[in-house]
């Protein structure tokens, strides 16, 4: 990612000094990339160039560009300002745009952008995308696209794994399992489908229950370089759940309780950044890091305030997940402090947005947690 971003970093001075062509279009969205990125978080100034980007291309009728274009605008720049579920027909446009011109490698980059943003930002039906992932591997394998194709499969395994089904994504498409990609990911140097694989580890932990295997693959993560950092719409919601990760080890008073504090408070301020430039992706989970730090702090009056705000927000923004997840967290807590009748409503609220999502898997989770407390 980082030469890529640093060789559109160098084509735009190029096209600043020379006068601007069909593949400057390509280069100011990277350069709208670089400036949204880690290093950077320019959201004002990456908007900006990405604006630039998509009008300069239409008026150059540079439609050639269109999946590369789609790609650095809609999968890594406009989702820090607009609505996660904005630029998801222009994920599915950029690949019909690049399959008809012949840009496979990012005409199937737009279908993992579209995907992941479907299942970890919008909250979309699972069941209906995990039948078009099915397609979308086979496209990207047809295209000869195999890293792609490896993370869509890394992303279809999750999926099975919420829906509750035992059909094994890596067996379906590559005949090997996820331990055998992991290992080769390690031997190739193929850092970022590593990470990802661990970010599938953490997020299918953390919603089963499981902090100490979600906890550890948090641990592994955090060890890989990570380049420039350029961010898909999957990196801000790890990183949020990096945060509830670390208030609940916070919360268990051991020796490393000072550490883990520090770091889910390092997230809520980064989560309050990204709130202010896109207050409808990012307020009802700016909201929930509120509810579990006053909760660590023992505050119940204001964690109690901010569950109910987070649950709001989601469930007018349309993240039927995330409602679920503000339910369930606010069930632990109302059952910290003895509140059982809160409690059971909480987790029964949670289990309906789960089923609404198409997450059976979560609601046999949700339903053996309400058995085993009630």
């Amino acid at each position: 990612i980082i030469s890529i971003l640093q060789f559109g970093s160098r084509m735009v001075r190029l096209s600043i000094d020379h006068g601007v062509c069909n593949i400057s279009t390509f280069a100011f969205g990277l350069y709208g990339a670089w400036l949204v990125s880690a290093v950077n978080s320019d959201f004002e100034g990456g908007y900006r160039m990405g604006f630039l980007a998509i009008s300069l291309m239409n008026r150059l009728e540079a439609n050639e560009f269109i999946p590369r274009v789609y790609t650095s605008v809609y999968g890594f720049i406009n989702i820090w300002k607009e609505p996660f579920q904005a630029g998801q027909v222009k994920c599915l446009e950029g690949y019909d745009a690049g399959a008809m011109s012949g840009d496979t490698e990012f005409a199937v980059s737009c279908l993992f952008q579209y995907a992941s943003c479907a299942f970890h930002s919008c909250g979309e039906d699972i069941a209906m995308l995990e039948t078009s992932l099915r397609l979308y591997i086979r496209r990207a394998i047809q295209c000869k696209q195999e890293y792609s194709a490896k993370t869509l499969v890394v992303l279809h395994d999750l999926i099975l794994r919420f829906m509750g089904s035992k059909e094994i994504s890596y067996s379906i498409f590559f005949d090997t399992n996820e331990e055998a990609f992991y290992q080769e990911g390690l031997e190739k140097s193929l850092m970022s489908l590593c990470r990802y694989i661990l970010h599938k580890r953490k997020f299918l932990a953390f919603f089963n229950g499981d902090m100490d295997v979600s906890a550890e693959s948090f641990e592994i993560a955090s060890r890989y370089y990570s380049g420039a950092n350029a961010r898909l719409s999957h990196f801000a919601i790890s990183t949020v759940i990096d945060g509830l990760i670390a208030f609940f080890f916070a919360r268990k008073h051991q020796g490393n309780e000072n550490r883990w504090r520090k770091t889910g408070e390092a997230v809520v301020n980064l989560t309050r950044q990204w709130a202010t430039n896109s207050n409808w992706n990012f307020i009802n989970k700016l909201y929930l890091l509120e509810a579990e730090h006053f909760f660590l702090n023992n505050e119940d009056t204001k964690a109690t305030e901010k569950y109910k705000q987070s649950i709001k927000a989601a469930h007018d923004h349309h993240f039927i997940h995330e409602e679920g997840l503000a339910f369930e967290r606010a069930a632990w807590f109302h059952l910290h402090y003895g509140r059982h009748g809160e409690a059971l409503v909480s987790f029964t609220e949670s289990k309906k947005c789960y089923e609404k999502w198409g997450a059976h898997g979560l609601v046999n989770y949700i339903e053996r947690t309400i058995l085993n407390l009630f």
